[in-house]
């Protein structure tokens, strides 16, 4: 590890304590189709020069970048600037990122996804691993996996998801569909993906037929000096979720590393009141309250970095209607990693003492296919996928001795649990600017009937502007984590 990456970074802002050496390292992967300039063997950000490792110069001093495909006439100017919004010199990823793993896009579907010919198999060889300790997957490359073969968009999107659940990756892809690129679903379709849209008109996100995975944008956004286009964006997102990962270590958390984490961190971070110049306003318009076209809303770093420095919130079970805890958080921000146990509920439960004026909460959870009988292999038939249907919404609860008793529902949709049903998605999201009053309150967590899931979770509340006066030092006194046991 490089202590120089360490001390620590102005544009992170963690708080650690004084003297320390915060250490952190994120090796990252970067694939790219080869571009119209350098149609033969162009993949890459930088000249390999017949080398499997170059160090980076200029914008990637202090990189190790290490080819995974060809390494002859490796360079792209595409893939240059991609890497320059992932992880160059001025990016909140810069002093995270130790080393690149970069790939070339046929080489990745054929040789790591292993793209099967004939998605109908039961039974077929398992992806291979990245490897190298890889944990962000940047895929803004567009193209489509074999669509005329049967079930070839299908198969590969579900042999991503193992991927993605086995080595625990944030695979960020570019989320378009349509114009010239034809009606194909592609790599963002993958489930376990975090889909990230651009805010431009040159490649529209208009699917058509029928698509073997999500059908929605998860996050937008736009760009400095890299354009808006989808490449750029998702690049800069996946710098981002570098910036989180490597924060979590800094801050000795193993937990807040994992990739459910970091998309919620991403997604409950997102800023709804940004319109989109080329895609309108944001809008809720599906059944776990996501815009088709821009998802969670316009990614939003410094929020998702608050969320994950506001810490980890401690999960309660929930026995029938009552919650087993006796502490409630005043924190407005928080994120937890936890299993949701099949048949069972878990809380968060937190205390506002002003009320709330608006929540936006997330949870993310990964799909994944059985591992076959023959070793090595998994099922890559659409039915075999293993799909928890998690569920999220926000409740009162009211203190009852040692516990917390969970009231009826909120009567508003933006925060009430949406089943999506077995087959449509893995989050769910919560986003309400309803004004509610003072209290205690709980984020409910309801477990698949039949299924064990790990899942990341946060939350954003904003809370209502303060009483005056004494009020606020009645409602506020001794209040840090309330809900002391009572003797």
């Amino acid at each position: 590890m490089r202590r120089a990456r360490a001390l620590w970074l102005a544009s992170s802002m963690v708080v650690l304590p004084l003297g320390s050496v915060a250490f952190a390292d994120v090796p990252v992967h970067q694939v790219e189709a080869r571009p119209a300039e350098n149609s033969q063997t162009g993949y890459a950000p930088i000249d390999f020069a017949g080398s499997t490792t170059q160090a980076g110069t200029g914008a990637f001093a202090g990189i190790n970048f290490n080819a995974l495909a060809n390494t002859n006439d490796t360079f792209s100017a595409h893939a240059s600037v991609v890497g320059q919004n992932f992880y160059g010199t001025g990016t909140t990823a810069h002093a995270f990122v130790s080393n690149v793993y970069v790939d070339e896009a046929n080489r990745f579907l054929s040789s790591v996804v292993r793209t099967q010919l004939n998605g109908s198999s039961a039974s077929a060889p398992a992806p291979l691993t990245i490897g190298n300790g890889v944990r962000v997957s940047n895929n803004s490359w567009v193209g489509s996996f074999a669509p005329e073969l049967p079930e070839g968009d299908g198969d590969a999107i579900r042999r991503i998801d193992y991927m993605i659940n086995r080595e625990d990756l944030v695979f960020t892809a570019t989320a378009v569909a349509g114009g010239t690129y034809g009606n194909t679903y592609l790599a963002w379709a993958a489930r376990n993906s975090l889909a990230v849209r651009g805010d431009d008109s040159i490649l529209p996100f208009t699917p058509t037929g029928t698509s073997p995975g999500k059908t929605h944008a998860d996050l937008w956004g736009s760009t400095t000096g890299g354009g808006d286009e989808g490449s750029y964006v998702t690049g800069a997102v996946s710098g981002y979720a570098a910036s989180l990962i490597g924060t979590a270590q800094a801050m000795g958390s193993v937990d807040g590393q994992h990739g459910q984490v970091i998309r919620s961190l991403l997604m409950t971070g997102a800023d709804k009141t940004v319109a989109s110049v080329n895609n309108g306003a944001w809008a809720d318009e599906t059944p776990n309250h996501l815009s088709v076209k821009l998802g969670a809303g316009k990614v939003r770093y410094g929020t998702s970095l608050a969320i994950l420095n506001a810490g980890q919130k401690s999960i309660s079970n929930v026995i029938g209607s009552s919650i087993a805890s006796e502490v409630a958080t005043t924190g407005t921000k928080g994120w937890s990693y936890g299993t949701s146990v099949a048949g069972g509920d878990q809380a968060i439960v937190f205390y506002a003492p002003d009320g709330i004026s608006d929540v936006t909460a997330t949870i993310n959870w990964n799909v994944t296919q059985p591992d076959a009988l023959a070793p090595g292999n998994i099922n890559t038939l659409a039915a075999a996928t293993i799909f928890p249907d998690l569920n999220l919404e926000l409740r009162r609860v009211t203190p009852n001795l040692v516990s917390f008793d969970i009231l009826a529902p909120l009567n508003d949709p933006g925060l009430q649990s949406a089943s999506t049903g077995a087959s449509a998605d893995n989050i769910e999201h919560l986003y309400s600017t309803n004004d509610l009053g003072a209290g205690y309150y709980a984020f409910i967590i309801h477990g698949d009937a039949s299924k064990t899931t790990d899942y990341g979770f946060s939350y954003s509340i904003t809370p209502a502007p303060e009483p005056g006066g004494m009020m606020v030092l009645a409602l506020g006194a001794g209040v840090g984590l309330v809900r002391r046991r009572r003797r």
